[in-house]
């Protein structure tokens, strides 16, 4: 391989290296990323207490309801019994039955909103709860498809990086000592092809005559314009 194809090639192999390097980074931050997901958790882990507070709230006030219910029949049973003669006693049942009856409509009241609102809150709770185990089952088909994209990349680098070692060894030293000096300071683009009109390919200024002579003649030179390595193809 003639070094000019060689450098245009290493430079090829360098540019694509770059890339693969920068869609590595992002593929590595994005398997990091699972945001949703925990957003998704601590919604369905904030509504799941909610719910079960408002079914503790529910099961609190039926608790309340029963009790209250039996000792209304307790009381009624006293005071229709004929076991209370009494007249004060009488009376004091009398208030205490009233009392236990308007206590257990409010209980019931109570009960009532208690049980819609534990029917909303578990409504949302599950709600929640399916949004989690979609973000959960997303995150997994996305991180196993970043995943397979990350293998085939870091394979392919391999392969490259590989290459670039055999390419490497096609370069003059002095071109490829050049060539590394100019990778960094010129944007990672050190290598330029001239053109058939005698201009470079990349900045487009028109080459002088001993550069572009050089260049057609497979020797080392450099464009006028933006410094870089000079290559001529046939």
């Amino acid at each position: 391989m003639a070094w000019n194809t060689a450098v245009f090639r290493l430079q090829e192999i360098d540019t694509t290296l770059t890339a693969i390097k920068r869609l590595l980074s992002e593929i590595e931050d994005a398997l990091k990323d699972d945001h949703t997901l925990r957003e998704a958790q601590a919604q369905a882990k904030t509504t799941e207490r909610a719910a079960a507070a408002a079914r503790k709230a529910q099961k609190d006030l039926e608790f309340e309801l029963q009790r209250v219910e039996t000792e209304r029949q307790q009381k009624e049973s006293q005071l229709y019994g004929g076991s209370v003669h009494n007249a004060r006693e009488l009376q004091d049942l009398q208030a205490k039955v009233k009392s236990l009856r308007q206590h257990k409509a409010e209980l019931e009241d109570a009960l009532l909103e208690a049980m819609m609102a534990q029917e909303e809150a578990t409504a949302i709770a599950e709600a929640a709860e399916t949004v989690r185990r979609e973000a959960e089952a997303e995150l997994q088909k996305s991180q196993a498809a970043l995943t397979s994209e990350r293998d085939t990349l870091i394979a392919r680098s391999q392969a490259l990086s590989a290459e670039a070692v055999q390419v490497r060894q096609e370069i003059p030293p002095v071109i490829l000592e050049s060539y590394d000096y100019l990778q960094p300071r010129l944007g990672g683009i050190s290598v330029a092809q001239l053109r058939d009109d005698d201009t470079c390919a990349l900045c487009g200024i028109g080459v002088s005559a001993h550069p572009r002579e050089a260049a057609r003649a497979g020797e080392e030179a450099y464009c006028d314009g933006c410094d870089r390595l000079l290559v001529y193809f046939f």
